[in-house]
């Protein structure tokens, strides 16, 4: 099981989505602390939950998935790849969301 992330209005069937892991997820949730200066990846906290976000929350997502990227590790791994998602989104005009599947 995995949290995926699409770029909404994307085609499912032909665009694959950005794949978090359990242990991904769990580094990204407590490199993020203090919570109220992560507040939109405090979102995707609970792995079983879906979460949304609006096209004028991709950018500063975005900010805050830099910001954690600073740290290095296997943090920097996971949040390049949603990075690069946020790009994505932001290239199509679209928000993005968060499907526990």
């Amino acid at each position: 099981m995995t949290l995926d992330l699409w770029v909404m209005g994307d085609d499912r069937r032909r665009t694959k989505p950005v794949a978090l892991g359990v242990e991904d997820h769990w580094a990204i949730i407590q490199a993020a602390n203090p919570r109220e200066h992560f507040p939109l990846i405090g979102r995707l906290q609970d792995y079983y939950a879906d979460a949304a976000f609006a096209l004028d929350e991709v950018a500063p997502l975005r900010n805050e998935l830099c910001r954690l990227d600073a740290l290095g590790g296997t943090v920097a791994a996971a949040t390049a790849d949603i990075a690069r998602l946020c790009d994505r989104a932001l290239a199509q005009g679209q928000g993005i969301e968060a499907i526990a599947d």
